[in-house]
């Protein structure tokens, strides 16, 4: 609840959710669904969430932010 509090307020760009923040926050057309499991192969992911305005801005911080979520669940 705290991650989809400090999205909605705009105090943080993404976040990782689980039940039932996800399905809220998909639901409100200010937020993006980055990535989750349908798109792993062999790996069960949480799913994570970002602004839709911070998704079209910043498109590139968004792809680092991917990557270090995957660096982190390898190490």
């Amino acid at each position: 609840a705290a991650a989809l509090a400090e999205l909605r307020a705009g105090n943080a760009q993404a976040a990782v959710l689980w039940e039932p923040d996800l399905s809220e926050a998909t639901a409100d057309p200010r937020f993006h669904r980055l990535i989750d499991t349908s798109k792993t192969e062999g790996l069960i992911l949480d799913v994570c969430i970002a602004r839709r305005e911070f998704v079209a801005d910043q498109p590139e911080v968004l792809a680092d932010f991917v990557r270090s979520y995957f660096q982190a669940l390898r190490y």
